[in-house]
């Protein structure tokens, strides 16, 4: 929760009869751009394989990192599941600070989402 990150987890299931071959297009993309306060940079990559076999009834799970920086910040190694964590602490913390109780759940609800969207608009 505290990088410039944003990150997409793909589960890819073999519902075939048979096993099935993929090929997935590792593409990475990065840029760079001299700014007001340093170099920034974007970077996308995938930590996907080149290659795999699926058997029948079986997945293969990956991530897509979409990252930004300023100067000597870190644009790539992060790990999926790190990061999941994070984000589901943060939820956690915020779901259970400053709850709102009224008879609507659709309100309560409302309140709960418009706390995550202020939270990461903040940092």
């Amino acid at each position: 929760m505290n990088q410039r990150l944003f990150v997409e987890n793909w589960e890819i299931m073999n519902s075939a009869n048979e096993n099935r071959k993929l090929k997935i297009g590792n593409t990475e993309y990065k840029t760079e751009l001299k700014g007001h306060k340093g170099t920034y940079t974007n970077h996308v990559y995938s930590n996907a394989n080149d290659e795999v076999i699926l058997k029948k009834g079986e997945a293969y799970n990956f991530s897509i990192f979409f990252s930004a920086a300023i100067d000597d910040e870190p644009i790539n190694g992060f790990d999926y599941k790190i990061i999941e964590q994070e984000r589901n602490d943060f939820l956690y913390t915020v779901k259970n600070n400053l709850v709102l109780e009224s008879s609507s759940n659709v309100l309560n609800q409302l309140f709960y989402f418009s706390k995550i969207r202020a939270a990461d608009e903040y940092f």
